[in-house]
């Protein structure tokens, strides 16, 4: 008889690239890790009665249910089959005492609002007034009527980050595909008659590869004031042809 063990908690997921084998993410934070498996069944029927004669089997699907307590970008850019690329252009906040009269300094060159210009925002501390400004991008400086020199104010715009990353989704993207390592922990459940099937020690692990792992897609950032969004890694097991399936293409 075979020995039995106890298959529990959640395990952990690398996802590599398929094309050179680098790893692409590592998580060892997930709060749940399933493991799909399904199928449709049609059912054949004829003859008096309209018995059940036999059933065909279609839509086989193998999938993983991962969702990682942590937040990553690389999550999001494997979702909507992105790139992310380092150095972005991020709105900031600054304050600054003026110097010269009707005029607003930044210490950073800022960048194009969109499409619309070299815009930003000012107010004066304190308040909560902004009005738009216009800046000039060679010497960073904006007019603005009616300022006194020596007047602290809280200025807005946007200024390229080396340190920030940034992917562009696609109106009409497609999840990345990938090579998925699944590792799930086993527990030995007791090895003598009558003895109960306890996680009394680890034994073992579990190993689920898909060399083509395709996720779903999917992604619901859900925020709340008292808690934190959980991202998903869920996908779907994608069949390839390699050329040597056999005579019958299952390989």
């Amino acid at each position: 008889m075979a020995n039995k063990f106890v298959l529990a908690g959640v395990g952990d997921i690398q996802l590599f690239d398929s094309n050179t084998g680098e790893i692409i993410v590592t998580s060892k934070t997930l709060t749940d890790s399933g493991i799909n498996f399904s199928v449709t069944a049609e059912d054949i029927r004829g003859g008096q009665a309209n018995a059940l004669i036999a059933q065909y089997f279609h839509d086989s699907a193998m999938g993983l249910t991962l969702t990682d307590a942590l937040f990553s970008m690389q999550y999001l850019a494997l979702n909507v089959g992105g790139t992310i690329s380092a150095s972005a252009d991020v709105m900031t906040i600054e304050q600054i005492t003026t110097d010269t009269v009707d005029e607003i300094t930044v210490s950073e060159t800022p960048q194009m609002f969109g499409t619309v210009g070299y815009l930003g925002w000012y107010t004066i501390a304190g308040k909560d007034e902004w009005s738009k400004i216009v800046f000039n991008p060679l010497t960073k400086k904006a007019t603005v009527p009616n300022l006194p020199s020596g007047t602290t104010v809280c200025v807005k715009y946007i200024k390229t980050d080396a340190s920030a990353e940034k992917f562009t989704v696609s109106s009409a993207f497609i999840p990345s595909q990938c090579y998925a390592l699944l590792t799930l922990p086993l527990f030995k459940a007791g090895t003598e008659a009558g003895t109960s099937y306890t996680s009394s020690s680890k034994v073992g692990e579990v190993q689920v590869e898909i060399p083509n792992f395709l996720l779903a897609g999917a992604q619901d950032l859900s925020l709340t004031a008292s808690g934190a969004s959980t991202t998903s890694l869920s996908g779907n097991a994608v069949v390839s042809y390699t050329g040597s399936e056999g005579c019958d293409g299952t390989g």
